[in-house]
């Protein structure tokens, strides 16, 4: 489960989630060329930062020789279309992209420093909000 996996968040104990597989990284991580970057999704699910440019092809290969397990079909990750998520674009309904992934921030617009307009540009995914997130 999830939770089983959020136990495992350590350089000594690094279990992570990809494309709903759970993967025990312990033994790898020491020599990960990244360095300790990879435990920055330790206990949790690495699916967005695994398929990122840093990784040559053979690393979809070599993860396989460290999966665990595979998540439950009820805890596996949902994916929205672009048609779903443009659908939230609004004040009382928006949901943004930071990392690949989609939130639902309609409850923290009233509440984000930099007012919600600052947010609703990217409301519906009408642009990815990661460079902005990074920013502040």
């Amino acid at each position: 489960t999830r939770k089983e996996v959020a136990e495992h968040n350590s350089m000594d104990d690094l279990w992570v989630i990809i494309d709903n597989k759970v993967y025990d990284l312990t033994k790898f991580a020491p020599s990960h060329p990244g360095g300790d970057v990879i435990v920055r999704n330790s206990g949790g699910d690495a699916t967005g930062g695994f398929y990122g440019i840093q990784h040559p092809e053979r690393a979809f290969v070599e993860i396989e020789d460290y999966i665990v397990g595979t998540l439950r079909e009820e805890e596996h990750s949902k994916f929205f279309t672009p048609t779903e998520i443009a659908k939230h674009d609004k004040a009382d309904d928006c949901w943004i992209i930071v990392f690949n992934r989609v939130y639902n921030v309609t409850s923290f617009l009233k509440n984000h420093p930099g007012g919600k307009d600052s947010i609703l540009k990217y409301a519906g995914g009408k642009l990815d909000a990661t460079d902005a997130f990074l920013k502040n």
